[in-house]
């Protein structure tokens, strides 16, 4: 079978210089009204098929965690999940009101605890989340109900901190979890 070629000339490229905040993009989902959500290294940008709207960290009307976004997910209607280097956040892509899941920690460990990395949304409306340091699991109320700290602070420069990245929902019950560097976890939600 032989492919299409296409050339370049028949694409319309959007960059930094058409209003996009940075050239360097993380991630791209549509949301429920249209509108397609890009997440860059130094923010997040709404399009509209004609203009960008640039977001970033602790601005007005889209209060962001972090202006370093690794990736988004759709979550329901209407929600948008912002996966950044300081935390996890749900956006509410009509009325720009945000959930934020963060991890309780008032030492200087907080920035890796709170670096996340995967979320999915679980039958209960609870939320799983990897960061940097550990595997964390949220109620529908956004209130930590488990909690598994794989590092903690005693262990900065003596370990590679890297624990949660990806994660395979396999059925209403079942996780996978890509963990350290060449492992898999599966994570019961039933039992914990």
């Amino acid at each position: 079978v032989n492919g299409q070629n296409y050339h370049a000339n028949e694409f319309k490229l959007h960059t930094s210089k058409d209003g996009l905040s940075h050239n360097f993009v993380t991630a791209i989902e549509q949301d429920d009204q249209g509108y397609i959500w890009i997440s860059t290294d130094v923010g997040l940008n709404r399009f509209d098929g004609h203009s960008f709207s640039n977001y970033s960290n602790n601005t007005e009307p889209l209060m962001l965690a972090s202006g370093i976004i690794r990736n988004l997910k759709l979550f329901g209607k209407d929600e948008l999940g912002v996966i950044s280097r300081s935390g996890f956040q749900i956006i509410n892509t009509k009325d720009f009101s945000v959930k934020d899941y963060f991890i309780p920690d008032s030492t200087a460990f907080s920035s890796l605890r709170n670096t996340a990395w995967d979320a999915i949304a679980l039958p209960d409306q609870s939320i799983a989340l990897t960061t940097t340091s550990g595997f964390y699991l949220f109620n529908k109320n956004k209130q930590l109900t488990f909690r598994h700290d794989a590092y903690s602070i005693n262990d900065v420069g003596k370990k590679r901190i890297f624990f949660g990245r990806y994660m395979l929902s396999l059925n209403d019950r079942d996780l996978l979890v890509f963990v350290e560097e060449n492992a898999i976890a599966h994570f019961d939600t039933k039992t914990n």
